[in-house]
């Protein structure tokens, strides 16, 4: 089993308050951020947000472990190829680092993702390589007025829009 390293959430809002002021950092342990896909750069996305100290975060993807996932490496624990998604892997592994925040999990498709006013994004991050899925991303975004920010990565190479 790999061992995570173990971060105390206290300590990490602490540097960030004193980075950017306590108001701030309570606007951003407020956001709501939805991150779509299930590949490493969504792993480092949603690791990076818990950073800044985000508290809840809708993790979204419709993929399953496989052997060929070996490089994803924050949701693969040595020897852990059951046949589950990724999303719910990813969850268990956020919530080793930081077991306060609060991480939803949807093992679909975007186009069947329901907003309503309870459950509603501040954010949108497309982590995807699909066109289709950016797409609908998108297209959420605009219908629902949320911020999108969308990356993607292709080997050596990253963009970020």
């Amino acid at each position: 089993m790999m061992n995570y390293i173990q971060t105390n959430p206290e300590d990490i809002l602490d540097r960030n308050i004193r980075a950017w002021g306590e108001k701030t950092q309570e606007k951003i342990s407020d956001l709501h951020v939805l991150v779509t896909g299930s590949g490493p750069l969504s792993q480092m996305f949603s690791t990076a947000l818990f950073g800044f100290g985000v508290n809840k975060i809708t993790l979204m993807g419709n993929e399953r472990i496989s052997l060929e996932d070996l490089n994803e490496f924050l949701c693969l624990k040595n020897g852990d190829f059951r046949p589950k998604s990724k999303v719910e892997s990813m969850e268990g592994i956020l919530k080793q680092i930081n077991p306060k925040v609060n991480i939803q999990t949807y093992r679909s498709k975007l186009n069947s993702f329901f907003i309503d006013e309870n459950n509603k994004p501040n954010l949108i991050v497309d982590t995807t390589n699909s066109v289709m899925s950016k797409i609908s991303s998108l297209n959420l975004s605009e219908k629902y007025n949320i911020p999108f920010f969308s990356a993607s990565s292709d080997e050596n190479k990253g963009t970020a829009i």
